[in-house]
């Protein structure tokens, strides 16, 4: 049981570019307990798998871990339908089809949810958390989920590290709640 309950956190770590260590006392109990209810390997990599997917790169992001994804809703998880690849190449293909100057006019247009999850933007997201370190610029935090947020958004689609700075969720919210009371008053 040791050995399944190491590859887990090791398969998690992997996926979601973070550290979790298999000798917490609170991951192998949640682990063991599926273990125990009767689920093997395969389906703890399918849900790490499916809900890094859908997760990574958003604020959901901070849910990739033991305790969520192991969880009570362990069983929800493994049984969700993966999203289909026609919805995750559906910008992918226009891109494609119709060249880089239609890519670009799409990528600024479309709903900004819709953009977070990109191909484009996810692979611009860790280029950022690269160059930049895996730190927020505000309060220097290395401990918590790193979110990248647009300085603007005129570039949306070409970004480029002076676009962007690096956040953790609480200097993210308080940036947010400082542009909405500002434009509240303009």
């Amino acid at each position: 049981m040791d050995k399944t309950i190491d590859e887990v956190v090791d398969y998690l770590n992997a996926k979601s570019n973070k550290r979790f260590r298999g000798s917490t006392r609170g991951t192998r109990l949640k682990i063991r307990r599926r273990i125990e209810d009767g689920f093997c390997l395969s389906d703890f990599k399918k849900v790490i798998d499916l809900k890094s997917e859908e997760w990574k790169g958003t604020d959901m992001d901070k849910y990739l871990r033991p305790e969520t994804l192991f969880g009570r809703n362990f069983e929800s998880y493994l049984n969700q339908k993966p999203k289909s690849n026609k919805d995750k190449n559906r910008y992918k293909v226009i891109y494609k089809i119709d060249g880089y100057k239609d890519f670009l006019t799409l990528m600024k247009h479309m709903p900004y949810e819709e953009y977070l999850k990109t191909e484009h933007w996810r692979h611009f997201r860790e280029e950022a958390i690269l160059f930049f370190g895996k730190k927020c610029q505000l309060c220097n935090s290395k401990e918590r989920t790193i979110h990248i947020h647009h300085k603007t958004y005129e570039n949306r689609g070409r970004e480029t590290f002076n676009d962007v700075i690096p956040l953790c969720h609480i200097c993210h919210k308080k940036i947010h709640a400082m542009e909405e009371k500002k434009e509240s008053l303009a």
